[in-house]
């Protein structure tokens, strides 16, 4: 697989899957430079997700090092002037963060695309048909489920979004 580079930013309590529009607020000066530039060059950015809420020197040993490349949808200002921005962002593809590089202005990473995880398109769907069967059983014990999420779950095709789901 080729190995590409991105800007890359760090999401705390958000994972952000493939297909999957998340909201976000920025705050950090390395994540809003990045934000910005990858914008204003209609570039992909990668988003993984943090460990600890807490500012941490140590990028790399704070995050996960696997990401979605993600489409920067819309950018705007924080109203209540504390300097974050609110960001649009849409997963597109899961990859494997490989290592960082610290720049002057923001943090740039080298991914892997991680593919599919099943060729076998028969496998597959015996694989789907019991994880939906299961999930069908776990939503009739649990009141968290309701018919609506069963309904998503059940109507999924894509053995990717199944998983991300």
């Amino acid at each position: 697989m080729s190995k590409k580079t991105y800007k890359i930013i760090s999401l705390s309590g958000v994972v952000c899957f493939p297909e999957m529009p998340v909201n976000c607020n920025i705050g950090r000066d390395l994540s809003k430079n990045a934000i910005h530039a990858a914008f204003d060059l209609e570039e992909d950015i990668v988003v993984v997700t943090q460990f600890s809420s807490e500012a941490n020197e140590n990028f790399w040993a704070n995050v996960s090092h696997v990401g979605t490349i993600s489409r920067i949808k819309s950018i705007q200002p924080d109203r209540s002037n504390s300097g974050t921005l609110k960001v649009l962002i849409e997963g597109k593809t899961r990859v494997k963060v490989l290592g960082i590089t610290y720049g002057k202005s923001y943090i740039t990473c080298e991914v892997e695309e991680i593919a599919s995880f099943c060729d076998d398109k028969e496998e597959q769907n015996i694989l789907m048909s019991n994880l939906k069967e299961k999930f069908v059983e776990l939503s009739a014990s649990d009141r968290r489920y309701n018919a609506e999420i069963v309904r998503m779950i059940g109507g999924l095709n894509d053995a990717d979004a199944l998983v991300d789901s």
